[in-house]
């Protein structure tokens, strides 16, 4: 892993003083450019996941008909991502016909989890040293 290594020195003077001021700047390496992309694609992805769900917790707890293409394409979206979660406890029905899809919720806390570990795991495996900046100063008083 390597970083860009920036060095530059400022120079001031003044009426008997002179201060030399040293910056070193270390900007993250190529890796750790990639490893960040790859979490906030990881994010994205995670955000898309509870969003659907939350879509579909809202949609049948308001019992809105299956059949509009909207609640179809979410419902449709959402079942292959609950069947892990399926039978895991009783969902409670509600007086008007909808549900409250407990079930669900758990799954959103547990999706929303998992991508979490997995970008903590990215980030200690692949990550490297963060950026750092180093400044020196310098100020001697000139003896003419």
């Amino acid at each position: 892993m390597t970083s860009e290594r920036q060095e530059r020195v400022r120079v001031q003077r003044g009426d008997g003083f002179e201060r030399r001021q040293r910056v070193v700047e270390y900007a993250p390496s190529m890796q750790r450019v990639i490893v960040s992309r790859v979490n906030q694609l990881i994010a994205l992805a995670a955000g898309i996941v509870a969003l659907l769900i939350a879509f579909r917790v809202i949609l049948k707890l308001i019992a809105a008909n299956a059949a509009s293409g909207f609640v179809d394409i979410i419902y449709t979206l959402t079942d292959g991502l609950l069947s892990p979660f399926a039978g895991l406890i009783e969902n409670p029905t509600l007086n008007n016909g909808g549900v409250v899809e407990v079930t669900s919720l758990f799954a959103l806390v547990v999706y929303v989890l998992a991508a979490w570990v997995i970008m903590q795991l990215i980030w200690i495996l692949f990550s490297g040293t963060r950026a750092r900046r180093s400044v020196t100063t310098i100020e001697r008083e000139n003896l003419n």
